[in-house]
C-alpha cells in the first residue's frame, strides 16, 4: 500500500511539473544577462510558452492516375532524387609531370552514379571551363602551355546548379626547349 501511494504521488508530481513547464519567468540580472527560470523570482516577468505548431502528413493517392502516368511520375521523381556520390579525376594524377611538346593532356573522370539526363559535366583548367559534355568521361585537351596547372571536374544540373565538384588535381606540363633541343 505504501508503494502504491508513493507511486501515485510521484506520478502526480511529474504531471504537475509538466503542466508548469509551459510557464517561464524571465529577468535581467545586474550585469545585463537574461535569466530564464521555471520559478518566479523578484523582478521576473511571466512568459507563457505557446504549444508548438505541428502538421500531419496528408496521404497521396495514385488511384486517380493511369498506370502510365503513375510510372512517369515515379520515374521523374527517381531522376530528381539522384545524388552523385563520386566525382574524381583519375588522369592526370595529382602532382603528375607530363612531357608533351604539343601540350596535349588526356583527362579521365569517374562519376557514380551515371550522369542523369539533362545534367552535364564541366572540366575547369586553371579555373576556366575548357570542356563540357553529357556523354564522354574522358577528353583530350590540347595546346596547354608548359608549367603548373590545376583541374577540377564539376557536375551541373540543367538549371545550372552545381551538384558535385571533384577535388582539385595539380599537374605540370614540360616541353622540350627550343633553346636547348637536346635537353628536355
Amino acid at each position: 500500500m505504501k508503494s502504491f501511494f508513493w507511486l501515485c504521488s510521484l506520478s502526480l508530481s511529474l504531471f504537475v511539473d509538466t503542466v508548469q513547464a509551459q510557464i517561464v519567468y524571465q529577468r535581467t540580472d545586474q550585469s545585463g544577462g537574461v535569466i530564464f527560470s521555471d520559478k518566479p523570482q523578484q523582478g521576473s516577468q511571466k512568459i507563457e510558452i505557446k504549444p508548438l505548431q505541428t502538421f500531419s502528413q496528408q496521404s497521396t493517392s495514385f488511384m486517380s492516375t493511369s498506370p502510365s502516368s503513375e510510372k512517369e511520375l515515379l520515374d521523374s521523381k527517381r531522376l530528381n532524387e539522384v545524388e552523385y556520390r563520386t566525382l574524381a579525376i583519375t588522369a592526370p594524377l595529382n602532382r603528375e609531370t607530363i612531357w608533351s611538346n604539343s601540350g596535349d593532356v588526356t583527362i579521365k573522370i569517374v562519376l557514380e552514379p551515371e550522369l542523369k539526363p539533362g545534367d552535364q559535366w564541366l572540366i575547369l583548367l586553371d579555373g576556366k571551363v575548357v570542356k563540357q559534355s553529357r556523354r564522354l568521361m574522358h577528353v583530350k585537351v590540347s595546346n596547354i602551355e608548359r608549367g603548373k596547372h590545376t583541374l577540377v571536374a564539376q557536375v551541373i544540373s540543367k538549371q545550372g546548379k552545381l551538384l558535385k565538384s571533384s577535388a582539385e588535381v595539380l599537374f605540370y606540363i614540360k616541353q622540350a626547349s627550343i633553346n636547348m633541343p637536346g635537353r628536355q
